[in-house]
């Protein structure tokens, strides 16, 4: 057992680090002097006990007075003992102290073995029984106190000592009588129970020896198993802190991982997924309750546009800055109590939707679909821009409309592409035809992925007039689509699928070089002056080859450069990404008009960017000359910029008499719009080119 002890503690301590073991040993230390001072107490105790039992047994074989002084020094010195023990245990030691301690404690012992042993000297006069009963009493007590002190090696030497002393002084005393002329017979001293005495004496000081040794190996495991103990719950108190922290972290994920399958991480609104699971439930609980809602599609209007002229950060700021102006709506209503009930999510990049519960009629539907137009009352601000917004609004009603999810959602989404076409902030309830318009688009989206293939696509052009000649100075390309199923279609139906599918690169380089070609065959049949104006979007300045598409065309058709024009939104021209882009067209002799003037969002410094060749006014300025004196003047003050610049100034939307008389009057230079001509297939442009001359 005592090796398995060994081993296991010999295994422990390679696992202890210095400082470890060095605590172990210093708490043994303090251990055993903690288990000396209760065992000297009781060892005292007992020595003062059997001191007086022996007083009391011997008490009519020896001298009352020899026997009283000699237990008067034995009860001192135990005194001195426990008094000396207990002034340690109540103070906390320190190792210096302690080893003072083991000094006082060695003479305390021995003065305890003095005086058992003098036994042997005051009263070897006894007879033998008398002798049998001192050494058996002399025995008991010495064995006692051995225990007392058995912890302790120096201890044990003492005790031998104390043991074999009643001998040593015998011996001594018969050795000097001897030299009297006398024997050690009258003493009647018994040297085989000294002898006993003896043998008993060395096994006490190898049982303190090896009883020292185990009982520190022994408080060395227990510390150590403590110690082992401590580390192994404080590693089970971190282990359960990682775990705990782990889980957390994992439902933390969960969490985000579920938020991010619900929800749109641009704005944080409930996505497509959590719309229909919304929906489910308000059809659910409308179906209970025996009460109807209403489906709200919130379209921005424009996006488009500003994706291509102010970059897809802008846009996605402005969906983020609208998806808050929601959150604060319908937070609002429900501190105020108003009654209505919104689940809103973000279905798609620029359409939101809206479950408005409970309503009571379509017209309840319709009205509350109308108040969210108050979102738009105030402009945004945007990298130092003020841009105001609008939007149409598409509303189905369950159940008028439908009871299922993908055709209320459907249906809502078909009343708003009415309302887009009517105009800014409009709202329309779903009525049949919607329907029938949105498979039409679906048949648009379809018929276009073959069109340019099928050579669908066709020009026309829309003349420019100089105000002072009268004459045609410039066509405008237009873009149209004959298609074999859905006839004759405008821009207006199909230019934004294909600017969003990305078929706007193909099919604007086949207006580039159908372009061209019509211009050289116009200058081949004299009109050598003839210019045209091509539309390029910014998708277009996207490529990073359009410079080289531009040069192959132009080698191809064999058309000069000058009588080639580009109009550009205002929007998109002066973005910082396009300049370097249009200076390089510049560059090949190319004239630059910017589209739209008015109606963008760059500052007139912007102008100054690069040579502007042309400025087009806007149409919505030009129809309001008769009627509003801003108009006019931004008219007039436009004019007037442009001949700073020594731009040319072209009015868009001409229709009357009137704006052509104002407009030439105020000096501008060209006018375009249904008042001189519509846009015309290319061989009616060619019979005005050699007839007509407009009169202003």
């Amino acid at each position: 057992m005592a090796e398995n002890i060994v081993i296991e503690q010999n295994n422990a301590a390679e696992n202890l680090s210095f400082a470890e073991q060095s605590e172990i040993e210093n708490k043994i230390d303090y251990e055993i002097v903690s288990g000396h001072y209760k065992m000297l107490t009781i060892g005292a105790v007992a020595n003062a006990i059997g001191g007086l039992v022996y007083v009391l047994v011997m008490f009519h074989y020896c001298k009352a007075h020899t026997l009283f002084a000699w237990y008067l020094v034995l009860i001192l010195t135990s005194l001195i003992d426990i008094l000396w023990a207990w002034n340690y245990r109540s103070n906390n030691i320190t190792l210096q102290e302690l080893k003072n301690w083991r000094k006082g404690f060695l003479v305390i012992v021995a003065m305890l073995g003095l005086t058992w042993g003098s036994i042997g000297v005051l009263f070897v006069s006894l007879n033998n029984h008398e002798q049998i009963i001192t050494y058996t009493f002399l025995l008991a007590v010495l064995i006692c106190f051995a225990f007392s002190t058995s912890m302790d090696f120096t201890v044990a030497v003492v005790s031998i000592a104390c043991i074999l002393m009643p001998t040593i002084t015998t011996s001594i005393a018969a050795g000097i009588t001897n030299l009297f002329g006398t024997t050690g017979e009258e003493y009647g001293f018994d040297f085989a129970i000294g002898f006993a005495f003896t043998v008993l004496g060395v096994f006490i000081l190898v049982a303190s020896y090896f009883g020292d040794t185990i009982v520190r190996k022994f408080f060395r495991l227990s510390f150590e198993n403590m110690l082992f103990s401590k580390k192994v719950k404080n590693m089970n108190k971190i282990l359960e802190d990682k775990v705990k922290e782990r889980t957390i972290e994992l439902e933390h994920s969960l969490t985000l991982v579920n938020f991010q399958a619900t929800h749109d991480l641009l704005t944080e609104l409930p996505n497509a997924r959590q719309l229909i699971t919304n929906l489910e439930e308000a059809i659910e609980n409308a179906a209970r309750n025996k009460s109807k809602f209403a489906v709200a599609c919130f379209s921005l209007n424009g996006l488009q546009l500003l994706h291509e002229g102010l970059g897809p950060d802008i846009v996605d700021n402005i969906i983020k800055r609208v998806a808050q102006r929601f959150k604060n709506m319908f937070m609002n209503d429900q501190l105020h109590g108003n009654g209505a009930n919104y689940q809103i999510t973000l279905a798609r990049r620029d359409d939101f939707i809206i479950i408005m519960q409970p309503i009571t009629n379509t017209e309840d539907a319709e009205a509350k679909a109308s108040a969210l137009f108050s979102l738009l009352n105030e402009p945004i601000g945007i990298s130092n821009q003020t841009l105001t917004l609008t939007a149409s609004i598409g509303v189905s009603v369950f159940p008028i409309d439908s009871i299922d999810v993908n055709t209320l959602i459907m249906h809502a989404g078909a009343a708003k592409m009415r309302a887009t076409l009517i105009g800014g902030n409009s709202v329309c309830v779903y009525q049949a035809k919607d329907h029938a318009n949105l498979f039409r688009q679906i048949d648009i989206e379809n018929q276009l992925s073959t069109a340019l293939k099928n050579n669908e696509f066709v020009l026309e052009y829309q003349p420019i007039i100089d105000l002072k000649t009268g004459k045609i100075c410039c066509a405008e390309a237009l873009l149209r689509w004959v298609n074999p199923k859905l006839g004759s279609l405008a821009p207006d139906e199909f230019i934004h699928i294909i600017e969003a599918n990305g078929m706007i690169i193909p099919v604007g380089n086949w207006i580039l070089q159908t372009a061209c070609k019509q211009t050289a065959a116009w200058h081949k049949n004299g009109f050598n002056t003839m210019k045209v104006s091509i539309n390029l979007s910014y998708k277009q300045l996207q490529q990073k080859d359009i410079v080289k598409v531009l040069t192959q065309i132009l080698e191809k058709t064999k058309v000069d450069p000058k009588s080639i024009e580009f109009e550009l939104l205002e929007r998109q021209a002066f973005l910082s990404e396009s300049i370097p882009l249009i200076k390089q067209i510049k560059s090949l002799g190319i004239s630059l008009a910017i589209d739209d003037f008015g109606t963008g969002y760059s500052a007139l410094s912007s102008l100054k960017l690069f040579e502007i060749d042309k400025i087009k006014i806007d149409k919505s300025f030009i129809q309001d000359i008769s009627s509003s004196s801003d108009s006019r003047n931004i008219v007039i003050n436009t004019i007037s910029l442009a001949k700073s610049m020594n731009a040319t100034v072209v009015a868009e939307g001409v229709e009357t008499a009137e704006q052509a008389i104002f407009l030439k009057e105020h000096g501008c230079d060209q006018a375009q719009g249904y008042y001189f001509s519509p846009p015309v297939p290319v061989n009616a442009i060619l019979g005005l080119l050699k007839t007509s001359r407009f009169v202003i």
